[in-house]
């Protein structure tokens, strides 16, 4: 399944196909309970199973639930006749299970189960394998009240019973194999893919030894595995567990299993990312054939396997093939039997997966038309305020906003904010929004987006304030989400797409501040802008100086980090479950979880402030430094700084003395960088007339326009991207007096002042502001006669 959608089996929402493999396995009861092992022993117990047992479960193999429930209850009179409690206890699980599963009564399954456990706790020992099935079930209970705490309670509860029962219990490995992959299960599909992995991959070894490497068992623990790690986009080890559970499918089951499908299938979408498109196109090819063979045609997970078949020649730039794959899932829609909403859902994601094929071919119109259908499809059988709108509205922005229109891309972008609940995006603290990564994702490229329209609205016309203001605020609230991203539980691959956006909306910000500076001549402009120019450079480097700094500042342990690490993902899980489930029963207790665990997390770094200081300066300070505290401890009459932010375009400048300031964003020439690489290439070799050429060219760009400033002076260099590799010591102010070629007469920039470097001026009047004098930075010097080109 594409990530826009997901299928009307499956949640609305987004994510990928990888959640399909959970949501199959709990249409189909797996057969714990079946008191059999692979040879035909008692698993549960030691003593034989009774008649009536073993006809009631294969009446329920043919869904002939009255007369499996009445053979249930017959075997049940011959074990309470016989005083094997554990023979009773067990009936009561299976038949709890048989009403959840086959009737969905979950109300009389969690009544049986408890009378089944009030036995057992009388009547057996507490260690016993029918006590932990027990738990199992009322495990599967809680799941499919949607209540995943309770579930992954009970789940637990199984699983510490079964590690503790002795070794030759047949139940054993059963019980742990079971618990593992249900227990991995339920918090994958709530979006919790690290639990899952650290509670799935250590268990592998023993699963692996108890039944084998080429067993179902070990085959749905791989897969577990794998589709957390894609998930998390850590797509080397995705593919190497979903590998090891196709091989390991194919060999027992010969690929004809729901299993298979779903391994199939996210094994695709791990190698599109990959870019590895032929691979991906074979498994998503395999994975119909699997599911054709299983259900026949026109099963709704055919019409799934067509739209990722679709989706994968997108991204390998095969349009025509993708129009023809998304025909042939279009085509099935109205011959599968689904109900009307289901059927609609189906739609939706046809229309949304064509709108996208569409864009990519360049028809803007007709994709707006897309997915305007498709938003029309959706009011119906979605609540307003769903995430798929705002997905939905901000695609039509894009679209509008590539015609040129950029009044129209506006009103779409303002529509998407409005339905993730926000009224005014432009007056909102962020304070006030939740931090959730549904809005850390999804929001913060919708409010670049209304920025750059707006932007756009105004390009032609002299002074238009409050137009440019509007951008400015939207550029605020987005760098602000961009920040707590990065500081929150994100994947990496997620915080680098983030961050590469958020460096080419800077850039354009920077642009605006001078603009809007300019037009109005006010301070606040020139203040903002140094904020975005350091907000900048600390998105790209903030995690590695923290990682860093943390062991060095404040001898942290690693269980502290690990702490920290897992308080805060349990915030913001929570936060992301509320919002899938704001209107669910079940929300006033996430609401309640949400509370206790933000406050457990508040007190955790209340105490980190008192045990570890510097280390809690350093990863929650919030605020970059301002230009008056840049004066106050870095610069005194004879000390400068020059701060610098790059682009292949752009170039913004901000010379800062005691008494004066200039702020200026001008436009490079995009050989810029390849220009500072050549001058270093020079240095290198000893190349007089190049190096000559280049040091007084690369000089009058990064220097000059501000000698009046910083000329004479101490100077404080912050420099970025290519420019960090340049050594400012050794640019030209003027051209060699004589034709020598003696490089001992050059009028280097060294001569007339010393230069020191910093990564960004917050991080040094840190520094400074806690103790340190600006002297202690000159303890230690290292010199290096050359340097290599790297």
């Amino acid at each position: 399944m594409r990530n826009h959608l997901l299928s009307p089996r499956k949640k609305i929402g987004i994510g990928v196909l990888t959640a399909l493999c959970f949501f199959c396995l709990l249409l189909i009861e797996n057969k714990s309970l079946s008191g059999k092992n692979d040879a035909g022993e008692n698993k549960a117990g030691e003593e034989p199973i009774n008649g009536n047992e073993l006809e009631a479960e294969d009446l329920l193999q043919s869904w002939q639930y009255d007369s499996a429930l009445h053979k249930f209850n017959l075997a049940l009179e011959d074990y309470e006749k016989a005083n094997n409690w554990a023979g009773v206890v067990r009936i009561k699980a299976k038949t709890a299970s048989a009403m959840r599963h086959y009737a969905k009564d979950y109300a009389a399954a969690m009544k049986t189960l408890n009378e089944g456990l009030k036995i057992a706790d009388a009547r057996l020992r507490p260690i016993s394998a029918e006590r932990a099935w027990c738990f199992h079930q009322k495990a599967h209970t809680f799941s499919g009240l949607n209540k995943p705490d309770s579930a992954i309670f009970m789940y637990n509860t199984s699983l510490k019973i079964a590690d503790e029962l002795p070794v030759e219990s047949n139940a054993k490995g059963d019980l742990i194999c079971d618990n593992v992959y249900w227990l991995g299960s339920v918090n994958f599909s709530h979006s919790r893919f690290g639990q899952a992995i650290e509670i799935a991959r250590p268990r592998l070894a023993y699963i692996v030894s108890a039944f084998g490497t080429e067993s179902i068992q070990a085959a749905r623990l791989f897969y577990l595995v794998g589709a957390s790690y894609g998930r998390l986009n850590d797509v080397v080890n995705a593919r190497e567990f979903l590998e090891c559970a196709r091989d390991i499918y194919k060999a027992t089951s010969g690929e004809k299993s729901f299993g298979s499908y779903s391994t199939y299938a996210t094994l695709g979408n791990v190698y599109q990312k990959l870019g590895r498109f032929d691979e991906a196109l074979n498994c998503g090819r395999r994975s119909r054939e699997i599911m054709v063979e299983l259900r026949g045609e026109q099963h709704p997970y055919v019409i799934d396997a067509w739209q990722d078949i679709a989706g994968i020649y997108m991204k390998a730039g095969q349009y025509e093939r993708a129009r023809l794959a998304l025909e042939s899932a279009a085509s099935l829609i109205e011959l599968t039997q689904m109900t009307v909403g289901e059927k609609d859902y189906m739609r939706a994601v046809y229309l949304f997966d064509y709108a996208d094929l569409l864009s990519l071919t360049g028809q803007h119109r007709a994709a707006i038309d897309s997915l305007q259908e498709m938003i029309l499809t959706c009011r119906g059988i979605l609540e307003k305020g769903d995430i798929l709108f705002a997905i939905a509205f901000n695609k039509m922005a894009e679209s509008w906003r590539s015609l040129g229109l950029c009044k129209a891309a506006a009103t779409c972008y303002q529509s998407a904010i409005s339905e993730l609940g926000i009224k005014d995006s432009m007056a909102l603290a962020l304070g006030e929004l939740p931090s959730s990564i549904y809005y850390d994702q999804f929001l913060a490229p919708i409010l670049l987006g209304k920025a750059d329209a707006l932007e756009c609205l105004s390009e032609n016309m002299a002074s238009d304030i409050p137009r440019l203001d509007s951008a400015l605020k939207a550029y605020q609230l987005a760098f602000r989400l961009i920040e707590r991203s990065r500081r929150g539980f994100k994947s990496s691959r997620f915080k680098n797409e983030l961050a590469a956006r958020a460096h080419e909306a800077y850039e354009r910000a920077l642009r605006l501040c001078g603009r809007l500076h300019k037009l109005s001549n006010e301070s606040r402009y020139l203040d903002l802008a140094f904020e975005f120019l350091e907000q900048s450079k600390s998105i790209s480097h903030w995690e590695s100086l923290v990682d860093a700094q943390a062991k060095k500042i404040g001898d942290i342990p690693d269980s502290i980090l690990k702490q920290e690490r897992r308080l805060q993902l349990l915030v913001y899980q929570t936060e992301e479950r509320l919002i899938k489930n704001k209107q669910a029963p079940e929300a006033s207790d996430l609401e309640r979880l949400l509370f206790d665990s933000k406050r457990t997390y508040e007190s955790f770094v209340d105490e980190l402030k008192i045990r570890y200081p510097k280390y809690h300066a350093l990863k929650y300070r919030k605020a970059t430094a301002a230009i008056d505290q840049v004066r106050r401890y870095l610069l005194g009459p004879d000390r400068a700084l020059v701060e610098y932010f790059l682009s292949d375009t752009t170039l913004a400048v901000f010379a800062i003395a005691r008494d004066t300031l200039m702020f200026e964003v001008a436009t490079v020439d995009s050989n810029f960088t390849a220009t500072i690489h050549e001058l270093r290439h020079a240095i290198l070799d000893r190349d007089y007339e190049h190096y000559v050429k280049l040091a007084l060219e690369v000089y009058q760009i990064v220097l000059a326009p501000y000698a009046d400033i910083i000329y004479a002076k101490e100077l404080i260099v912050v420099p970025d991207g290519e420019l960090s590799l340049l050594p400012f010591e050794a640019l030209l102010r003027r051209p060699p007096p004589n034709l020598n070629r003696d490089f001992s007469e050059l009028d280097y920039v060294i001569y007339e002042q010393n230069i020191s470097y910093g990564i960004t001026a917050t991080l040094l009047v840190d520094a400074v502001s806690t103790g340190r004098s600006f002297a202690d930075f000159g303890k230690l010097a290292g010199f290096a006669p050359s340097f290599m080109i790297n």
